[in-house]
């Protein structure tokens, strides 16, 4: 089951303006009523194991709807019901988790690391006590909120032309076959009739749309229009149709302005579902591609540090078997209650990137041979 949340993104509906408000809690009961729906229809389902995956944003959305599930089925408990799902666990991948640790917190140690800054900015940032947080929902600490900001705007101007989503990575890796659309081009208005009624849509996203929390987004390919060839697909009346999307369900967009700008943000996150979770045996993988300035692994080491459970398994490598015989894929250590594992030379969208070695880690993870 593919499930796109928050209400309004893609072919997810909203009934109406105050639908588009939503925060972390509010979407994980909105997914577990779409996850319900969609039992009720297949019920012969309902017994197989259950496994909650997502990433990047679904480091929140997913331990979310797992807390929800281990909740309704806890109350079925109390009331002695055995209408229960089958939940074994969950696996996020570069999740955002602790606001404290994740996003904009460990970019400036991140870049630094990949050689991306001098020692001296990084110095002076860390000697100011600086902190920026993500989007800028929490005020920016250290001795000057001018100068902190100052500096880290210095990083990003350094790193503006690279892929934050993997530093490795080209920018514009898929578009080298043809002209690029830019987001004031009127081409990039794309129209579609479902119905009798047409329907328009933007092709793609930009780096701003794709990041509106990097507030100084730029270099030279802010404004480049990436997947336009993917919302044009998406959007044709026979995927429409082979996806049973109503015809009265919006046009698909890759990024949601109105829902992005009506969020509400959570000071918690979701690390405390970890441990909720944990002292009731649910199981937990969480993956990090190790090239991603966006969701670094450092933040994730370090929020994963700080929880301090007990090593079960000592760091080790990870491998995929290919042509070549075994390959080193990454890193994995396990603790009391969670799994972390490392994807080695690939960014935030390792399942993307990294498809086999990724297919063996998760297989691995749920069979319990990892």
């Amino acid at each position: 089951m593919y499930l796109e949340s928050p209400a309004g993104v893609g072919y997810s509906m909203a009934n109406d303006d105050t639908d588009l408000v939503q925060n972390d809690m509010t979407q994980s009961e909105d997914a577990f009523v779409a996850l319900q729906a969609w039992f009720e229809k297949f019920p012969e389902r309902k017994t197989n194991p259950l496994w909650i995956t997502g990433e990047s944003y679904g480091g929140i959305y997913v331990p979310y709807l797992t807390w929800q599930i281990f909740q309704y089925n806890l109350q079925a408990k109390v009331e002695n019901s055995t209408d229960v799902y089958n939940l074994k666990g969950f696996a996020v991948g570069n999740g955002a988790t602790n606001w404290d640790y994740d996003v904009s917190p460990s970019f400036p140690e991140t870049i630094y690391n990949f050689n991306l800054i001098p020692k001296p900015m990084l110095d002076s940032y860390n000697d100011n006590g600086c902190i920026v947080y993500f989007n800028n929902f929490r005020p920016t600490n250290g001795t000057s909120n001018e100068t902190c900001t100052d500096l880290f705007n210095q990083m990003a101007d350094l790193t503006n032309d690279l892929n934050w989503y993997d530093l490795y990575r080209p920018p514009n890796q898929l578009d080298t076959v043809k002209k690029p659309l830019k987001a004031t081009d009127k081409e990039r208005i794309g129209t579609v009739n479902i119905g009798g009624e047409e329907k328009t849509y933007k092709k793609g996203y930009t780096f701003a749309e794709y990041t509106p929390w990097i507030k100084n987004h730029p270099g030279a390919l802010s404004q480049h229009v990436f997947g336009d060839e993917v919302t044009t697909y998406i959007n044709t009346a026979e995927v429409r149709t082979a996806l049973n999307i109503p015809e009265s369900v919006q046009a698909y967009e890759e990024c949601s302005g109105p829902v992005g700008e009506n969020w509400h943000y959570q000071e918690e996150a979701s690390e405390w579902i970890y441990k909720v979770l944990k002292a009731n045996n649910i199981t937990m993988l969480h993956y990090s591609g190790d090239t991603d300035a966006a969701v670094p692994t450092y933040g994730t080491r370090r929020w994963i540090q700080n929880l301090n459970w007990e090593v079960k398994s000592a760091w080790a490598p990870w491998y995929t078997n290919g042509a070549n015989g075994n390959q080193v894929s990454g890193y994995f250590e396990k603790y009391d209650g969670l799994t972390f594992a490392t994807v080695k030379g690939f960014g935030h969208m390792a399942p993307q990137w990294a498809r086999q070695a990724m297919q063996e880690l998760i297989t691995g993870y749920i069979h319990g041979n990892l």
